[in-house]
């Protein structure tokens, strides 16, 4: 069953990231330490040369953090004005949430949250972080000439803590590089750190420093040979490559066609929206958001983390955008929480490929919030703990919501994990899933359903399911009137059929 959704077609590859925004920002001068050397052995080196972590850019100020961005010269908020935006979450999709009006407005092409995490966090409670809607994380392997005192002393934790938990993870590097030789010794940095690590997001060359600017006058070719001497060597290893900058960065110095290659990470603050107009993924909104398990660092209203969303840039290689289940949400409502994706180690989504039962039992367990069962063993048939379906149904035999194939001793050994699903067997099942473990009437009198061509062929066990699934519109019929319960249910029609009774379970509550 599903890799995550947000595993994007090009892990471990070069590749071109689309991408969009952010941003806000004046330049701030860099005071660092760091004159060029020849990096010689396996650059692990310690001492001198090496710089101090000391960032001065438009979000730092002497290695702290800055509540609000400097904004000098740069047409957004000024910082007597800056407004912090939180995301979360609706129905809808992810949306932004104005911290002093509460306002939302939906972040249209937005599938998934993350975080961007350094040492200056401390110790995460990762298990918490991803308790509290984090699908992914950007993390700090460091930062500028490869030195093993320049390594982020919470690196190790925390890519470990995220390959634990299955959290998808690119890294990041906070470049020093005034110089080609200063780039690459960068890129020796990262690729040191990430040996052995399987990256699901790009390595990020973090432009921020003025002295990036002073070193190169601000001319976008030149600090385009800065990022294409580090993006070259990473991409040479089999990673993807990008760059981090802030919206003002990209509008007036990361010109060059050079960048056009690799993803775009930007930031850009106290906005609603990403405003950037160039190809973007990814939207660093704040660096002031609130997620569960993040202490530091901290203000009076708590930890602060940066916070990011991911943007869609492509869809798996069965699916295009015109497709009906796309159109309705459907597919982007199952992906983003993780109810459905791709089928592990491919690209590809199956919407027309017919459901199992297995597959159903996980959706369901998955919408309820993938609780813990004391069953063991279920079935005959589902015995193997490290099966996909294995602890769904669990769940789903111990709430009575599968119950298994009845032999003629009325017991039930078989579950039949990989048997198609039908239409009215379907039906049966989310029924009984919202009547046990949402508490909703599904009853029915057939009435709506009587009117519906192919009525007469639903079995008599089914019935009123199928009846309570016309009445409150879960299932509709192909071409509108055609029940055909005995044909196998399509994963594009189980997508369809969460969304709408998420829609229909909220309205009730």
């Amino acid at each position: 069953m599903a890799d995550l959704w947000h595993r994007m077609d090009a892990l471990r590859a070069p590749r071109a990231f689309s991408l969009a925004a952010l941003a806000v920002a004046a330049i701030c001068t860099l005071c660092l330490i760091s004159p060029v050397q020849a990096l010689a052995g396996d650059g692990s080196q310690v001492g001198e040369g090496a710089q101090a972590d000391g960032a001065d850019s438009w979000r730092f100020s002497g290695a702290q953090l800055l509540r609000a961005p400097a904004t000098d010269g740069v047409s957004l908020l000024s910082s007597a004005d800056y407004v912090e935006f939180d995301t979360q979450l609706t129905f809808d999709g992810y949306v932004t949430v104005n911290r002093q009006t509460g306002s939302q407005r939906l972040v249209p092409g937005a599938i998934a949250k993350g975080v961007d995490v350094s040492e200056w966090n401390r110790t995460i409670d990762w298990d918490a972080v991803k308790n509290d809607g984090v699908k992914f994380a950007i993390i700090r392997v460091g930062y500028g000439n490869d030195y093993s005192d320049q390594d982020d002393e919470y690196w190790e934790r925390n890519v470990s803590e995220c390959e634990r938990l299955g959290i998808p993870y690119g890294v990041y590097i906070y470049s020093y590089a005034k110089d080609v030789d200063m780039a690459k010794s960068e890129a020796d940095h990262v690729l040191r750190l990430i040996d052995g690590h399987d990256l699901a997001y790009p390595v990020y060359f973090d432009m921020e420093a003025g002295s990036q600017l002073d070193a190169t006058g601000g001319d976008p070719a030149e600090l385009g040979k800065l990022a294409s001497a580090f993006c070259d060597k990473i991409e040479a290893a089999g990673y993807a490559a990008g760059v981090y900058a802030n919206k003002f960065w990209f509008d007036n110095y990361l010109t060059d066609p050079a960048f056009d290659q690799w993803d775009h990470w930007v930031a850009e603050y106290g906005a609603s929206q990403c405003h950037y107009e160039g190809d973007y993924s990814m939207w660093q909104l704040s660096s002031g958001g609130r997620v569960a398990g993040i202490n530091y660092p901290e203000d009076d209203e708590g930890g602060r983390v940066d916070v990011n969303l991911m943007y869609r840039t492509s869809y798996p290689d069965d699916v295009s955008a015109d497709e009906w289940y796309v159109e309705s949400g459907a597919f982007d409502y199952v992906t983003i929480r993780d109810y459905m994706g791709t089928y592990s180690g491919t690209n590809s989504f199956g919407p027309y490929d017919s459901l199992e039962r297995g597959m159903v039992a996980t959706i369901l367990w998955r919408m309820a919030g993938c609780p813990w069962s004391g069953e063991s063993y279920p079935f005959e048939d589902v015995g193997d703990p490290d099966a996909y379906f294995y602890d769904a149904v669990c769940w789903a035999k111990e709430c009575g919501i599968i119950s298994g194939y009845r032999n003629a001793d009325g017991t039930y050994t078989n579950f039949g994990p990989h048997d198609n699903v039908t239409r009215e067997q379907l039906a049966c099942m989310f029924a009984r899933y919202a009547n046990i473990n949402d508490g909703l009437d599904t009853s029915s009198d057939c009435s709506a359903m009587n009117e519906k061509t192919g009525a007469d062929a639903v079995s008599d066990y089914a019935r009123e399911s199928m009846g309570w699934a016309v009445d409150t519109g879960l299932i509709e019929g192909v071409n509108g009137n055609e029940l055909r319960p005995q044909d196998n249910a399509w994963r594009a029609s189980m997508a369809q059929l969460v969304r709408t009774y998420s829609r229909i379970y909220l309205d009730s509550l």
